[in-house]
């Protein structure tokens, strides 16, 4: 079963926005039952729920997070996931350096989705840019990117 995992900082935009907007283009797809799709944060506090922000978000595409909840990652996570998608640099370089082994299937989303390594703002701690700009390029990135994340996640769970 393949498992992508998207990852940002609290674990309560947008990561969870770029794995319901991974979900909802899967289930197009007979095969959308065999993939895990998961997110989680690299300073996440457990349990919380998305943001307002997120939620707000959501409701304008009609997808439903309210039971997603917010979590840290760690080793069990990295090592199941086939396909590890960061939104920052930082918080590639943070999982490359406390978990070494997992380097070849740790990615940048920006530079899977448009061969470019760059950040992918967060609102919360960006002032000049708005949540739903962020949300929106988190989902177009995904968009653009689909089909590359799925090769990639399959190669990887090949291996296993």
């Amino acid at each position: 079963m393949p498992n992508v995992l998207f990852v940002c900082g609290a674990n309560r935009f947008r990561s969870v926005i770029a794995e319901e907007q991974f979900r909802q283009l899967l289930r197009a797809y007979p095969t959308a039952g065999m993939w895990q799709v998961e997110s989680a944060g690299t300073w996440a506090e457990p349990g919380l729920p998305p943001l307002p922000q997120a939620l707000k978000f959501c409701q304008k595409h009609e997808w439903s997070i309210e039971n997603i909840r917010s979590r840290e990652v760690n080793q069990k996570i990295l090592a199941n996931a086939n396909l590890i998608l960061t939104m920052t640099q930082g918080q590639h370089e943070a999982l490359r350096l406390e978990f070494p082994l997992i380097k070849r299937k740790l990615f940048l989303l920006s530079e899977i989705c448009e061969s470019q390594k760059y950040d992918i703002s967060d609102p919360s701690e960006t002032p000049d840019v708005s949540w739903e700009e962020v949300g929106s390029e988190v989902c177009a990135l995904v968009r653009n990117g689909f089909f590359r994340i799925c090769r990639l996640a399959l190669s990887d769970a090949g291996k296993n």
